[in-house]
Formats: structure tokens, sequence, C-alpha cells
């Protein structure tokens, strides 16, 4: 599994015809700090016995809390990964392809 998509593709090397290297140096600098985030805090969340965000919030506030925010994540998904994803895959079926989606 990654984070990388096909709206990846589409707005990154868009961007980087645009501003040259800085674009992949933004993909480093998360590499790296994502690294360090999972040295620091897994640790931590597997002492406590914690796997995922919504468990911590249960174990912090209240049921409620995690419902809430996954609720939220759900919808938020939806309307902009998913959207942006669908409509860059069709970006580059429709170029590479000569599809007239």
């Amino acid at each position: 599994a990654s984070n990388i998509g096909s709206e990846h593709f589409v707005g990154q090397a868009g961007d980087g015809a645009r501003r040259g290297i800085a674009v992949a140096m933004y993909e480093w600098y998360a590499t790296i700090l994502l690294l360090l985030l999972g040295w620091v805090f897994s640790p931590i969340y597997e002492r406590a016995g914690i796997t995922t965000t919504p468990q911590f919030l249960e174990r912090r506030f209240n049921s409620h809390c995690r419902t809430y925010l996954s609720i939220i994540t759900c919808i938020m998904y939806i309307m902009t990964k998913m959207s942006a994803s669908i409509y860059g895959g069709a970006v580059i079926l429709s170029s590479s392809l000569g599809w007239d989606l």
C-alpha cells in the first residue's frame, strides 16, 4: 500500500513541469518525516495497545468521538481523495489512450 494515486501522477507531473525539482523535494521531505513519526510515535502507541487514531480518541475521550471521527473521515475521503483519484485516472486514460472521457 502507498499514498500515491493517479492524482499524484497528474498533479505532480504538471507541478514538476512548472516548478522543477522542488516537487520531488516535497516528496522526499514527506518520506523523512513519516519515518521519523513512525520511529517516535509507534513505540508509544504500541505500549498503550492502540492501533488506530479512532481507538486513541475513544480511550482519551469517549466512543462518540471515535464514531464522529470515523464518519467525518469516510465522508471527507469520498469527497476529496476518491474524486481526485477517479478524475486523475480519467485524465491519464484520456491522454495516453486517446479516449474521449
